[in-house]
């Protein structure tokens, strides 16, 4: 099934400061989330999610590169072999946290993540701003507005997270209460490989996990609750946000070639993320 994303809009980015006024309603504890169609608007969740399969992805984003753009490409294949998953029926989200993994604020600022949203619109995503840090209150969120698939594409980074048993300090029940949350019906994760520092390609299948937890990734695994999707192209690898970002910001170095064409126009003219042209 081919992926198709909303009809492309040229966002206006000279309605940044005004749009970031939303920001504050999640910091102000008014709202959990807001969420933005892929023309900029802002959406109602109910109406946009309403018996709707969603796919997510959670990332930085800063900015969205063609390894992101694979990684939502390559998890929306896999989303679509599903049972009652279709074009018409399954509504593709980019989340960005603005909690980092401690779930304290990661103190991005208004204007700094309108720009990031700015740039996935202009490719056709729809975006989720959220204070989530866990995965199963992400689930939980979708949960309120649809009964159908929920898919979530991550990498192996985040697999790790998952199965380290201090991610979950505070709950009663620790790890088994977070997965009774997080894969109770129709949610499955899809996990995008890694190369590791040795030139390695990880992978599900190379995955290490606590001695004490290997029965449990191991059921979660078997149960399909967990699955392993490709990479179309291995030089993708090679691309870490990091790195473009400080290459932006001295406007040298090769980043160009690792975004979309339309991010690099509009970081160029636009001046973003402290672009020096």
């Amino acid at each position: 099934m081919k992926l198709i994303v909303s009809t492309f809009k040229q966002p206006y980015f000279e309605d940044v400061d005004n749009q970031a006024k939303n920001i504050h309603l999640i910091r102000s504890w008014k709202t959990r989330a807001i969420m933005f169609k892929a023309d900029g608007s802002v959406a109602v969740p109910a109406d946009m999610l309403y018996k709707k399969n969603v796919l997510t992805i959670r990332g930085s984003f800063k900015p969205i590169t063609k390894l992101n753009v694979d990684m939502i490409e390559q998890g929306y294949k896999a989303f679509a072999t599903q049972e009652g998953v279709t074009n018409k029926n399954t509504v593709l989200i980019a989340e960005i946290s603005l909690n980092d993994l401690h779930g304290k604020d990661a103190n991005m600022s208004e204007k700094d993540i309108m720009e990031r949203v700015k740039l996935l619109n202009l490719l056709g995503y729809n975006v989720m701003i959220s204070d989530y840090t866990r995965y199963f209150s992400l689930r939980a969120y979708f949960r309120q507005y649809t009964q159908l698939q929920i898919g979530i594409v991550v990498g192996i980074v985040n697999i790790k997270q998952i199965f380290d048993e201090e991610y979950y300090r505070g709950m009663e029940g620790g790890i088994l209460e977070a997965f009774g949350k997080l894969f109770p019906d129709n949610t499955r994760l899809f996990v995008y490989p890694e190369r590791d520092d040795k030139g390695e390609i990880n992978d599900l299948n190379t995955l290490s996990v606590p001695n004490n937890l290997r029965y449990l990734f191991r059921h979660v695994l078997d149960n399909g609750f967990i699955t392993s999707i490709e990479s179309s192209n291995p030089e993708l690898f090679n691309i870490f946000s990091r790195e473009i970002l400080q290459q932006i910001c001295r406007g040298q170095g090769d980043w160009v070639d690792t975004v979309p064409e339309p991010v690099s126009k509009a970081i160029m003219e636009h001046k973003l993320f402290g672009y020096r042209g």
